[in-house]
């Protein structure tokens, strides 16, 4: 009985938290831009490295800014081979903190996600076949936020090895695509920025197709 009155505190003090730092995040929602983010990480690469780690654990939880941006910024304060690196395990941690949190709510929190975000049940069918896969289209295909995504899957009680495999690549485009057009920030005219942003707009405008699909057949009788 103590046990269980524990683990309840426990997930009442993790939604709190939750929910406080959500607060502040919408409040300050205007300060989370490009150049507020470059503004605030040091000269030294490994203090920067670690105020990006902590960009990306705040980003996990409020989904109220863009994971892009601090793609970007990775790419415009390291050389591309550790902006990379970054950029994965940046999204390790924006995996890990709404996934861990939403699991420790319970199963229950999975139907609350799906009646508040509808998208979710588009993809809800996926999740009958392999748990890898259905990662990796949540990602890739966007139909929901980052962040609800990680929650869904966490309080679905999905393998987290497989979850965080999937985010990686399906994000796979972004992690390397957005360092490289924040490299050539600078120099906009350069060939890699132009490649780049290239090959961004058209792997979105497939995602959003293969998303307006699946809309589509999850409401055809």
């Amino acid at each position: 009985m103590k046990q269980t009155s524990k683990v309840r505190a426990l997930r009442i003090a993790a939604l709190l938290l939750w929910c406080a730092v959500l607060v502040w995040a919408v409040l300050n929602r205007n300060r989370f831009t490009l150049d507020s983010i470059l503004s605030y990480t040091p000269e030294s690469p490994l203090l920067a490295a670690v105020i990006m780690m902590g960009f990306f654990a705040l980003k996990s939880l409020t989904v109220v800014f863009y994971s892009g941006l601090l793609y970007l910024a990775n790419g415009a304060l390291f050389p591309l081979p550790a902006a990379i690196l970054l950029n994965v395990l940046g999204t390790l941690i924006m995996v890990l903190i709404p996934y861990c949190t939403a699991h420790s709510i319970g199963s229950g929190y999975a139907a609350a996600l799906l009646k508040k975000h509808p998208k979710l049940k588009a993809a809800e069918a996926l999740r009958r076949g392999n748990d890898l896969v259905f990662a990796i289209v949540l990602r890739s295909v966007n139909l929901v936020n980052f962040d609800i995504g990680s929650m869904y899957m966490g309080a679905v009680g999905l393998r987290l090895p497989l979850v965080l495999l999937g985010s990686i690549l399906g994000k796979a485009a972004d992690i390397v695509l957005y360092p490289i057009i924040g490299e050539n920030l600078g120099n906009p005219r350069s060939a890699a920025f132009w490649a780049a942003l290239g090959l961004d707009c058209l792997i979105s405008v497939i995602t959003i197709l293969i998303s307006i699909r699946m809309k589509k057949e999850k409401t055809s009788p």
